[in-house]
């Protein structure tokens, strides 16, 4: 699938350029499907504050009906699901990104 690749490029070059207190994990397209939802996750941790989320990267096209792409399913359910459930039972928070 082309358009995942193209988002994981786009959102590993987005975020090397962020605060040096930002690390962050890519998924693989297998984890993303199966177990996390998410194209990545990243945490925030500095001395007196710590975020971390995963994140589903959907690419905006102009013209276009961006709805399909956030109710996105696969043989595992929905990928918004999927982001929610793992995320948050995990302890991160779940985000889109919208590049």
């Amino acid at each position: 699938m082309k358009l995942v690749k193209n988002q994981l490029l786009i959102a590993s070059y987005k975020l090397s350029d962020l605060d040096p207190n930002i690390s962050y994990q890519l998924f693989n397209r297998i984890q993303e499907a199966r177990t996390t939802g998410a194209d990545f996750e990243f945490w925030i941790l500095t001395n007196n504050f710590n975020f971390r989320a995963r994140v589903q990267a959907k690419r905006l096209r102009q013209n276009k009906d961006h709805y399909s792409s956030i109710a996105y399913t696969n043989n595992y359910g929905y990928q918004i699901e999927k982001l929610r459930t793992d995320a948050i039972s995990n302890g991160f928070g779940p985000l889109y990104a919208f590049l």
